[in-house]
């Protein structure tokens, strides 16, 4: 029996399948007190509750019993294969498992605690996304679409094009006064870290012959939000998600329509930096040496500056340019004005270059 703090809720869990839930957990142990648990039980038998249903749909039935929540889930065979008991302020959340009649039970139980869980998080002040979360120099973009849609994927070939970027979370990140926040319960890549970063940007995704990207209106926003957000059922927890809902609302958020190539990483950051202007850092310079253009630190950031930065004859037109303000659009004007390049060429060579910069801590 473990404890863990996950975005800062301690909490007890206890599951059947402890091997399948060990690697995601283990970062977020914490072995002290807490204040809610969820914990599972093998079971022969579960005997199904003789009253009327306050709801209900297909398998699943929902009953209130003596201030407890109960949902018993149907086999085929009309058996209960499992059951959730709720206490009503949530503090505890017990599952009970028939074995032989669930198959794939470790997957199912992963399922459940992550459900169990985000209820919790709501009643906490959070608000959980169905979404994979990238981070890119410490701001989080999410991209956010049901199953099956790409997100995951998308963050990958970010991932393969910039190399300093990481996925906190694969599924169901948490946000909160403006920062996402990562959870073990990260959909079957099983991919989170036990951390926070600040939210930069919110895309919705859907798949497209072409690539394309363009801001959202907050009423366009609002219904896409709706649509991949966990939503309460209870009004007293609607009024604790409207005002997250509202600050996320805030963020600059985009519906980007890409294709399964890796090539369409370079329109969605278009999209989302597109606007900011940049320049360089004073200190930095441009010399040659021998055969090779390089940028070397001087002053303040010569005590700062780790590694070395050389430029092809490409990078030097767009450090040179970067002695003034600019934008990606005028740097990619400025390489299709100077290079037989495309439109697409063009932008990649900034962006890399752009990132390039960022992580040697060179841009403003």
């Amino acid at each position: 029996m473990s404890t863990y703090s996950i975005a800062g809720i301690n909490i007890l869990l206890k599951p059947i399948h402890k091997d399948y839930f060990s690697m995601t957990l283990e970062p977020y142990k914490s072995n002290g007190p807490f204040d809610y648990a969820i914990t599972s039980k093998l079971v022969d038998v579960i005997k199904p509750i003789d009253m009327t249903p306050i709801m209900h749909e297909k398998y699943r039935f929902f009953y209130e019993v003596d201030g407890v929540s109960i949902m018993q889930v149907k086999h085929q065979s009309g058996l209960i294969k499992y059951e959730l008991r709720t206490s009503k302020d949530y503090k505890t959340q017990a599952l009970f498992f028939v074995k032989d009649l669930i198959k794939d039970m470790e997957s199912i139980e992963y399922i459940l605690y992550s459900m169990s869980f985000l209820e919790v998080a709501m009643r906490e002040g959070f608000l959980p996304i169905h979404a994979s979360s990238l981070v890119l120099n410490d701001e989080v973009i999410l991209f956010s679409a049901p199953s099956k849609t790409g997100k995951s994927t998308h963050v990958r070939y970010y991932q393969e094009v910039f190399p300093h970027a990481f996925n906190l979370n694969d599924d169901k990140p948490l946000i909160k006064d403006g920062y996402v926040y990562g959870t073990p319960f990260s959909g079957k890549s099983k991919h989170n870290l036990n951390a926070k970063y600040p939210l930069k940007a919110l895309c919705f995704i859907k798949q497209g012959d072409t690539t394309s990207i363009s801001r959202l209106s907050k009423d366009e926003s609002t219904i896409y939000l709706l649509k991949n957000m966990l939503r309460p059922s209870q009004e007293s927890i609607w009024d604790k998600m409207i005002p997250i809902m509202n600050e996320v609302l805030t963020v600059d958020t985009y519906l980007a329509y890409l294709t399964n190539e890796q090539k369409s990483v370079f329109t969605t950051y278009h999209g989302f930096y597109r606007e900011k202007i940049m320049k360089l850092k004073d200190g930095f310079k441009l010399k040659e040496i021998g055969s090779k253009i390089m940028v070397l630190p001087t002053d303040n950031e010569a005590l700062n500056f780790n590694g070395i930065m050389t430029l092809n004859q490409s990078g030097k037109v767009l450090f040179e340019a970067l002695e003034s303000d600019q934008t990606i659009d005028s740097l990619v004007t400025i390489l299709t004005n100077r290079y037989e390049i495309s439109e697409e060429e063009a932008l990649k060579d900034v962006v890399l270059f752009i990132e390039t910069l960022k992580k040697h801590n060179v841009l403003l």
